[in-house]
């Protein structure tokens, strides 16, 4: 049997779409677009190679081609292709059913040498879609909602946007992109070389790392020069007692006080060309310079006795001024003189002069008034000519009787001892005569002491108070005298004045228990006033 040729190659293209279809089933292909795919393959959505129809869309448009029945040339087959159109390979399942294989191919396989290359078949495929993020055929890149931003694709996914390394320098975003500067013309920086910056890999900066800065100053931490403060870094060349100044990009130094020189080197102005603070020269009646040993210097009269002449030979160290005397030992003493401490000259002082500081004689208390001293306080003590030391008067204790005791209190002041004769008699280890001073017992006696005797006793110099007391035990009992005596108590030797007529001062400096104000006396002690003084005991 005969077959005509249009079922030969019908034949043909059946065997081919098995044999393709087996290959597919045996392994599946990859594809882009359905120009990827063998004949009667179109691209899925998967971008796998599926038999034409099942890959998605609506490829019956496809069918209208059907109209490629009618013409017995290959170009009617083109007119089929208008079915690819419908983005669907449909359309070249039209050329199957033509009798006419030259069309039916085409559409399919372009095997055909009627239809031509298979290159010339349209792209059924959709056009890439530039923004979505995913780089397609026919882009340079696509990076989304990015596309036209620095640094990312262009606009159209044409190709890269504008970027650090494209040598154009973008002003909103870049410093510098591949270009050079000279370090002294960078602003706000500092450096004075003229050596050429590069710019940095990320055209934020430039590498300043060849950059320079004056004499004076450093790079701080963002590479700008600063000042350099080389009085706080010990970068001067000051002396040691100078001050530094830090300046702008350098220091000063300045002598301390007392110090002379330029900064550089200081010299101690102890000499009388360079005393005192501003290192003057001394002039007038201050003419020698005092080192003061505190690293201060003053101009004043003397630093030795040397320096002193004529009525003033005497250098007076606390002030370094030439007086006429510095104390009673510049003074004739003998003659009575004593060195006054206002005015440093040598004068006979007296009580009531004005001047505090003269000498008085010694106190010695021996009652010839006919009467208790002021100072003094208590009961069962009397003034007596019965028995004396020395003069008319001496001092006598009263009887108390038996279980009682008799005393008074003296305070006077004391240069540091009290010295007192006393006598008595009582019956021997029953009746007591004691002698307090400030409470603690210094002499307790009883029994034959009609021969008068001395005590002397040793206290603190002030105003201490003296307690005589004469005790009589409850038993009964007298023996002779039955009393005791005291005569010629001395409080002090000859002692400088204790104050000035016109002076006050209160109770309680003297001794007592108040502070009630008490007036100098006459004889410049505070005796004559001490009887304004009373006990809290009621004395």
């Amino acid at each position: 049997m005969s077959l005509s040729r249009g079922a030969f190659l019908l034949i043909l293209a059946l065997s081919l779409f098995f044999a393709a279809s087996c290959q597919i089933e045996d392994e599946d292909i990859s594809c882009f677009t359905s120009l990827d795919c063998p004949d009667g393959y179109e691209c899925s959505y998967d971008g796998i190679c599926v038999p034409e129809g099942e890959g998605g869309d609506t490829g019956n448009t496809g069918d209208t081609s059907d109209t490629g029945d009618t013409g017995n040339t290959g170009d009617t087959g083109n007119t089929g292709d208008t079915g690819n159109t419908g983005d669907t390979g449909n359309t070249g399942d039209t050329g199957n059913t033509g009798d006419t294989g030259n069309t039916g191919d085409t559409g399919n396989t372009g095997d055909t040498g009627d239809t031509g290359d298979i290159d010339e078949i349209p792209d059924v495929d959709a056009a890439p879609e530039c923004g979505n993020g995913v780089k397609e055929e026919g882009e340079e890149c696509d990076d989304g909602a990015d596309n036209g931003k620095y640094g990312f694709c262009l606009g159209d996914c044409s190709g890269l946007g504008e970027r650090c390394g494209d040598s154009v320098v973008q002003n909103t975003e870049e410093l510098c992109d591949g270009n050079t500067i000279v370090c002294n013309l960078i602003e706000g920086m500092g450096y004075v070389n003229e050596v050429e910056a590069s710019c940095t890999a990320a055209c934020d900066a430039w590498d300043t790392s060849v950059c320079e800065c004056d004499t004076g100053y450093e790079k701080d931490g963002d590479g700008k020069c600063v000042d350099v403060d080389e009085c706080a870094t010990s970068a001067h060349n000051c002396d040691v007692n100078a001050d530094c100044e830090n300046t702008d990009g350098s220091f000063t130094c300045t002598c301390k006080d007392y110090y002379s020189g330029d900064g550089i080197s200081c010299t101690y102005c102890d000499q009388p060309n360079l005393c005192g603070t501003d290192c003057h020269e001394c002039t007038g009646d201050t003419l020698k310079c005092k080192d003061n040993g505190d690293g201060t210097t003053v101009c004043v009269q003397c630093v030795e006795e040397s320096d002193c002449e004529g009525d003033t030979p005497h250098c007076l160290l606390d002030d370094n001024t030439c007086v006429g005397c510095r104390d009673d030992n510049d003074c004739n003493t003998a003659g009575g003189e004593v060195c006054r401490t206002d005015t440093h000259t040598c004068v006979v002082n007296t009580c009531g002069d004005g001047y505090l500081g003269g000498n008085i004689p010694e106190f010695i208390e021996g009652f010839e008034g006919g009467s208790r001293p002021g100072y003094s306080s208590g009961t069962g003590w009397s003034v007596s000519t019965s028995e004396v030391h020395g003069g008319t008067y001496s001092l006598k204790s009263d009887n108390p009787g038996h279980g009682y005791y008799s005393s008074i209190a003296m305070i006077k002041y004391t240069d540091g001892q009290i010295c007192f004769w006393y006598a008595g008699e009582s019956e021997s280890g029953w009746d007591y005569f004691t002698v307090y001073v400030d409470g603690n017992v210094e002499l307790e006696v009883s029994g034959d002491h009609k021969t008068w005797s001395q005590e002397c006793i040793t206290v603190s110099a002030g105003y201490p108070m003296v307690v005589f007391e004469y005790y009589k035990d409850d038993m009964g009992g007298s023996t002779g005298w039955d009393a005791y005596y005291v005569d010629d108590i001395k409080f002090h030797g000859a002692v400088g004045e204790q104050c000035e007529v016109s002076q006050t001062t209160n109770c309680t400096s003297l001794g007592y228990d108040n502070s009630q104000t008490v007036q100098c006396g006459s004889d410049c002690t505070w005796q004559a006033g001490e009887d304004q003084c009373e006990y809290d005991d009621g004395w």
